[in-house]
């Protein structure tokens, strides 16, 4: 019994001592590991530098053959300067004290109600009005000018009651100025116009003190839902900032939606331009006139229009025999026009 209990001992012992010994062994193993693992570290931070070094090299070698370059007197070619832009036009104040509340751009359009403002000084006035005040009560409520919203497929706003008045047994008429920047060129200049009246009153067109025409204002039938575009052609204008003045000469009234200058001169050949009848184009008015067309660099020209209802007799459009219009179902009509060259007949 004695003897089974010491082996049994001896046994406990000699596997604890080899337990032992694996241990010692297993810390001496994995500290020469660890050593290892840094000098690989430090290798690797050694080839990391290394390698940055052979880049700075590099770049020191490049930087060396441009200075040889330079001091050969090899300089690589200017670059070309960016194209320089030409200016927008800048709109800028003509007359002291008064200046734009909108800045007009010609060619563009301008809405009349929005026309010039001045400042306190003396003098300074960017309209004439026979009324104190705003009749309209729309839009700029302290000035004299009599505004009101506008019926036309184009806007809000139109000015009103612009009949002139007798003052000391002299016609005051009425005027509205805009500042503005003009490209310059020859336009055509487009007003949207309406008047009920049986007789309405005339308008007078002047840019920079030059007067660019004066047009009668047809009877439409309507202030405020019946419009039409009448047309002052071909003025020649020289570019600058200049003052528009739009002035009703009579004492017959008349509305205005706005002014618009189209370039009458167009280089861009293939473009279809379009003269309005200055009349317009009446409410049930059978085979009326539209206007007439143009290319601009064609002499003969075939064109074909996209409504049955027009038609184009050599180079004016109008409506077919028989064909009128009722704004009143159709308020705005548009219509596509091809423009083909042709041969031109002898003649």
């Amino acid at each position: 019994m004695k003897r089974n209990i010491v082996i049994l001992l001896l046994t406990v012992l000699v596997i604890t001592m080899l337990g032992v010994a694996y241990a010692l062994a297993g810390e001496q193993g994995d500290a020469g590991q660890k050593i290892d693992d840094k000098f690989l570290t430090i290798d690797d931070k050694f080839l990391e530098l290394d390698a940055k070094v052979q880049i700075l090299e590099g770049n020191v070698s490049e930087l060396d053959q441009r200075l040889q370059v330079l001091e050969a007197g090899e300089l690589p070619p200017p670059t070309e300067p960016p194209p320089i832009e030409p200016p927008e036009c800048i709109v800028t104040s003509v007359e002291p004290g008064q200046s734009a509340l909108v800045e007009h751009r010609i060619p563009g359009l301008i809405e009349a109600e929005d026309f010039d403002i001045c400042d306190s000084t003396p003098g300074c006035a960017a309209y004439y009005d026979t009324s104190v005040e705003n009749v309209g009560l729309m839009y700029r409520e302290v000035e004299g000018v009599d505004i009101k919203a506008t019926g036309d497929v184009t806007g809000n706003f139109q000015v009103g009651w612009t009949n002139g008045r007798v003052v000391d047994e002299q016609l005051r008429t009425e005027w509205l100025e805009y500042t503005t920047c003009v490209e310059e060129g020859v336009y055509d200049v487009w007003l949207r116009v309406s008047a009920g009246a049986e007789t309405p009153g005339r308008i007078k067109v002047t840019l920079g003190g030059q007067e660019l025409g004066e047009v009668q204002v047809p009877t439409t039938g309507s202030w405020d839902s019946d419009y039409r575009t009448i047309v002052i052609p071909n003025a020649t204008v020289e570019g600058g900032n200049k003052i528009l003045r739009i002035e009703f000469t009579t004492d017959k009234p008349s509305d205005l939606n706005w002014i618009k200058f189209v370039r009458a001169d167009v280089g861009d050949q293939g473009s279809i331009l379009l003269a309005p009848n200055p009349r317009g184009v009446d409410e049930n008015d059978p085979g009326a006139e539209v206007g007439v067309l143009s290319v601009p660099g064609e002499d003969c020209i075939n064109y074909v229009v996209d409504d049955g209802r027009f038609i184009v007799v050599g180079d004016v459009l109008r409506l077919r025999d028989g064909i009128s219009l009722d704004y009143e179902a159709e308020d705005l009509v548009s219509i596509a026009v091809t423009a083909t060259p042709t041969e031109c007949a002898n003649p």
